[in-house]
């Protein structure tokens, strides 16, 4: 397909070696959400933005269907869309159906079989669309440089949908808020939900299910260390756990275990008592003030906000404040 290509950057097994070894040292264990996305699960947090009590995904959806014709008026002609955490690729069709453009779509995601299946149905669909994909890691520097080498001169709007943002620490989000700049040299724009504060009963069910999609999702990260690191994590032997931490207003992911137990992996020894937990994700919630607080530490500010009805959730355009690198 003259129109589609797809760069392997190879994420590095050894990272996820490292990290996993690291994460399970720390007092409060945890594991980085980045290693959800192996093909499972890729494919069961598609199954999550399904889910009746997962609000994000359509809320989001509507939020850039209804405002499409306005977001295509910010951006300048000839554009690429470069998708942090593309995924299935489904955000991107509400604002490539109303805007002739866009020129090119760069989807980067860490899982590459995933990523060859959605990107190459989507150039498809758009066959006016130049399609560059890139199997990578969207928070690695050396990777971004990488991609930004594959320069084809449109302006580039850096897309963020899913409030992923909020999955990161503070400091992590402003790094790769700045880290952008590799691949937009300051000038374009940044567009990315992100997830305002709320009730916490709809909080937690949005992370806790009553199918059981999102404890699958969660464990599955444990079902890969035992696939690729050779370690034998007892499945049953630990929980899933959603809670709202009200102090730092973000929903936490744990995986709790149910007995004191051992885990071994790769020629250590890890032990759990009952009732300790690892930490597998955060989600930030944000209310649109504090927010822009946040990105103006970046050298950036709110271009445009676009939120529903009920303020759930809101799309931000941001723009740069400077050219510096």
């Amino acid at each position: 397909m003259t129109n589609f290509s797809i760069t392997n950057l190879h994420p590095k097994l050894a990272d996820f070696k490292s990290d996993v070894i690291e994460g399970l040292s720390q007092e409060q264990k945890r594991l980085l959400p980045i290693y959800f996305y192996d093909e499972e699960g890729s494919r069961l947090f598609d199954q999550i933005c399904e889910l009746d009590e997962y609000y994000p995904t359509r809320t989001e959806m509507k939020i850039l269907t209804q405002n499409a014709s306005a977001i295509n008026d910010l951006i300048s002609e000839p554009a690429t869309i470069i998708e942090y955490g593309s995924g299935s690729s489904t955000k991107i069709s509400s604002l490539l159906a109303n805007s002739q453009k866009i020129k090119s779509y760069v989807p980067i995601d860490i899982s590459l079989e995933h990523l060859k299946k959605s990107s190459l149905d989507l150039a498809e669909n758009y066959r006016r669309l130049d399609v560059r994909a890139f199997c990578a890691d969207y928070t690695d520097q050396d990777s971004l440089q990488n991609i930004a080498n594959d320069d084809d001169g449109n302006s580039k709007i850096i897309f963020f949908p899913g409030s992923t943002i909020g999955n990161l620490a503070v400091n992590d989000a402003i790094a790769l808020l700045k880290n952008s700049r590799i691949l937009t040299k300051g000038l374009g724009q940044f567009l990315l939900g992100i997830d305002l504060i709320k009730d916490q009963e709809r909080l937690v069910a949005a992370y806790d299910d009553a199918q059981g999609v999102t404890a699958a999702f969660n464990k599955n990260i444990l079902v890969r260390i035992n696939r690729e690191l050779g370690a034998n994590f007892d499945l049953d032997g630990f929980s899933h756990e959603a809670i709202f931490n009200s102090e730092l207003n973000r929903m936490e992911m744990h995986l709790r275990s149910l007995k004191d137990q051992k885990v071994e992996l790769l020629g250590q020894e890890f032990t759990f008592t009952n009732g300790e937990s690892i930490h597998t994700e955060s989600c930030h919630k944000y209310s649109l003030d504090t927010f822009e607080q946040f990105v103006n530490k970046a050298q950036m500010t709110c271009q445009n906000i676009f939120t529903d009805e009920n303020q759930d959730f809101a799309v931000v355009m941001l723009r740069y404040l400077d050219n510096d690198l």
